[in-house]
């Protein structure tokens, strides 16, 4: 850094930090000029940092810029030579600018970009720009320009990867701006050297920017939220001898400790219940903007050569809302990791997940269409979504249950089974052992098998305030003991055999012979409702099953329980479900809920339970009357199917 640099004090207020001056330097100092002129960092003041999630989250209220300043103050005090980090250190080809000018630039970037809503707003865009190529063409015009984007751009439109999206939007902004051929170049070298390419070169930078970013969002976001614990960064801040912990290269003292982290605070917050629905309601709801806005003639129209500036200085309205009848809705999730598979204890990429990611994408309107097939309007609908950073993939179902009617029912579950099934079927084995595949679609299935089939009774089960559905705690240790690749307790298979197999296997363990006679006598329930009762041809069969019994709690809002414990919620047991089978092809499919009874009044036994359980279905007049087993077992099943 030369004697000449020009520099420029900004001065900001954190959340429990208090007052900070931070020095921009350099070609940093003339960008935050910039973008200070034509309104984008007043932008960034105004703008809720974690967009949609404020909706969902009310906590969440802290601003963008807080983020961006936070992230500014740490590099700033990152630069002293005693941390080694190379920050006053030139990057010769980008005219000997400092190391430093070049991570503020970086961080400039990353944020100028984002729409109020954030993800929301920005997936929106992105589909918005999908509709017609000449509003691509028109967005990407002074992009376009430049060959080497040709590219980068192309791979973010092309592979729906809207957490990429505001770097397309901070292009458009500087070509259109700041067109100028030192920001230009940092632009190029930030993006395509730290954020595309693993640069040796810029591999410790990125390695810095990177703990800040997650020190900052864990600090900002903690908290902002209701989140249980909260980061501190005083610590860090004060004291110098952390730094080579937290920050450098040769030490991964932290990484676990930040992961773990990131991770909890994501799921409280991004892909939680209430995150989820705000994220597709506001995603919705930005689509109608855009389409909006852009149809307005005159200078009042959405500019998509210019597109920051024309929100900006049009004054259109992207700010999320919130949506009151969240309540109204069942929320189920379902997500495939790229790091769900281990074999002797090590990850394995058995399929290939950002394909399969991709093909989903591109059915997420035809899905959707599929959900609400012969049913109500606005009964249901769906959404994907994806963690780049953890490599999970998402499936939010939604459905409206207050608007339910029983002519809607057996249309709903058909289509919800079909369209779980694509999701699931999605994700092919590509691993070159053949003896890996039987494990591969076991593991796989296991989890998002059993919230099929949990998710489902929330479906078919009435209740006031909320209701838990699980796979009873009596059987957890059991099942975690002899629970083995492609015999878990929870599963996919595709014939009858394969199915038997599961059955006998599990059937011929002491610990089931000798402590568990009631699931042993299920076990042999569900194979002859398999051999005998079912009337789904074999050629195509899918069968879903859970061999244990599954909960079902209802939980209540208690306000005299809350006055004598400060928990307003209180449980209360309503049945279980002894076992669970679904067989099904593309047209047909029966869902059996199973009760067995290993005793010499069998039949009455079962007509009390299913007097219970008929009582708390919300139409139970779609169902069969009882039907007993009775060949070398006792128990007895009602049904639910879309065929006579």
């Amino acid at each position: 850094m030369t004697k000449n640099t020009e520099i420029k004090i900004i001065t900001h207020e954190i959340s429990n930090i208090g007052r900070v001056d931070i020095c921009l330097f350099g070609e940093a100092k003339k960008f935050y000029d910039n973008l200070e002129e034509n309104g984008i960092i007043n932008n960034l003041k105004k703008m809720d940092h974690l967009g949609f999630i404020s909706k969902a989250h009310p906590g969440n209220n802290h601003k963008r810029w807080d983020y961006v300043c936070l992230q500014l103050l740490v590099l700033q005090k990152l630069k002293h030579s005693i941390f080694n980090t190379g920050l006053n250190y030139s990057i010769k080809e980008l005219d000997q600018i400092s190391k430093l000018e070049f991570m503020q630039c970086g961080i400039l970037l990353s944020n100028i970009g984002h729409l109020h809503g954030t993800l929301a707003t920005e997936k929106s865009f992105l589909i918005f720009l999908l509709k017609s190529k000449s509003r691509q063409n028109e967005f990407l015009s002074e992009i376009s320009k430049d060959k080497r984007w040709d590219e980068f751009t192309k791979k973010i439109i092309l592979n729906y990867d809207f957490y990429k999206v505001k770097y397309l939007i901070a292009l458009n902004y500087i070509k259109k701006n700041y067109n100028e051929d030192l920001i230009n170049r940092i632009t190029y070298t930030f993006l395509h050297n730290t954020m595309v390419e693993d640069s040796p070169k810029f591999r410790k930078l990125k390695q810095i920017l990177l703990k800040i970013r997650s020190l900052s969002f864990l600090y900002m976001d903690s908290f902002n939220s209701d989140f249980p614990f909260q980061i501190s960064i005083h610590k860090i801040l004060m004291n110098i001898y952390n730094y080579d912990s937290l920050f450098l290269s040769k030490t991964k003292d932290f990484d676990s400790f930040f992961d773990s982290t990131e991770t909890a605070l994501t799921k409280k917050l991004y892909i939680s219940e209430n995150g989820s629905f705000s994220l597709a309601k506001n995603e919705n709801l930005s689509l109608e903007r855009f389409t909006k806005y852009y149809q307005i003639q005159g200078k009042k129209s959405l500019n998509l050569k210019n597109l920051l500036c024309s929100i900006i200085d049009s004054k259109h309205d992207f700010e999320p809302q919130i949506f009151n009848n969240i309540d109204s809705f069942l929320r189920f999730q379902f997500y495939i990791s790229l790091d769900e598979i281990h074999f002797l204890g090590r990850a394995l990429a058995t399929y290939d997940f950002e394909k399969a990611s991709f093909d989903l994408y591109k059915k997420e309107n035809l899905l959707n269409l599929n959900l609400q097939k012969d049913t109500s309007k606005n009964i249901a609908f769906l959404r994907f979504m994806h963690d780049n950073r953890k490599k999970l993939f998402f499936l939010n179902l939604f459905i409206n249950k207050s608007k339910l009617a029983s002519k809607d029912l057996i249309h709903l579950f058909n289509n919800y089974k079909n369209v779980f099934h694509e999701f699931l079927s999605a994700y092919k084995f590509i691993g070159e052992l053949n003896m890996l595949e039987e494990f591969f679609y076991s593991e796989l299935n296991r989890h998002v098998v059993r919230k099929f089939f949990l998710y489902s009774l929330k479906l078919l089960f009435t209740h006031e305030y909320r209701q838990d559905v699980y796979i009873s705690y009596d059987y957890q240790k059991t099942i975690s003991a002899l629970s083995e690749s492609a015999r878990h307790e929870t599963g996919h298979l595709k014939s009858k055999k394969a199915f038997y197999d599961v059955l006998d296997w599990w059937s011929k363990k002491t610990l089931i012979k000798e402590n568990h006679s009631d699931i042993l006598n299920n076990l042999k329930v569900m194979k002859e409702i398999v051999k005998s009762e079912s009337k789904i041809p074999t050629q195509g069969l899918n069968i879903y099953y859970c061999l244990f019994p599954v909960q079902i709690d209802d939980i209540a809002y208690d306000a005299n329980n809350a006055d004598k414990t400060g928990n307003p919620e209180k449980r209360k047991s309503v049945t279980d479900i002894d076992c669970l089978l679904m067989l099904f092809n593309k047209q047909k499919f029966e869902y059996y809920l199973i009760e067995g009874k290993d005793s010499r009044r069998y039949q009455r036994a079962i007509r009390k339970d299913f007097d219970l359980i008929k009582k708390r279905l919300l139409f139970p007049s779609k169902f069969s009357q009882i039907k007993y087993v009775s060949k070398k077992c006792k128990g007895g099943y009602i049904l639910l199917k879309n065929f006579k």
